[in-house]
């Protein structure tokens, strides 16, 4: 019995380590590219090319530029570079050109047109 009692405190110290390495300088890059991807705005012609699949992540366009950077240090960091391209690339997908918005805009008024319509026609059955 007492052999599995060691066996099993060596497991768990020897394991320690490993479960709590996540290093800190990861978080502080992860948190960096968090605040300066609110700086970059994609252009339409951008966004119609990653919609239509002719612009990768590995762009040019989505590296981190002085500007869109509030460390100028970290623009030399590899790890920056590629967790700020895929974040400025997962924000170009997700994006909307104008025409895009003004058509989702007019959906919306169009459902509360129709529900209150409803609304209406139901208040005035009664």
């Amino acid at each position: 019995m007492k052999k599995y009692i060691v066996i099993s405190a060596l497991f768990i110290l020897t394991n320690i380590p490993i479960v709590f390495s996540q290093s800190s300088s990861t978080d502080s890059i992860k948190r960096a590219v968090k605040r300066d991807i609110v700086n970059f705005k994609p252009d339409r012609e951008k966004i119609k090319e990653v919609k239509n699949g002719l612009l990768k992540s590995t762009s040019d366009f989505f590296r981190p530029t002085e500007v869109t950077s509030s460390n100028l240090k970290l623009l030399k960091d590899s790890q920056y570079v590629s967790l700020y391209r895929t974040a400025a690339y997962k924000k170009t997908q997700k994006a909307k050109t104008p025409v895009q918005k003004v058509v989702k805009g007019i959906e919306i008024a169009l459902i509360a047109f129709l529900a209150l319509f409803f609304v209406a026609m139901n208040a005035a059955s009664k």
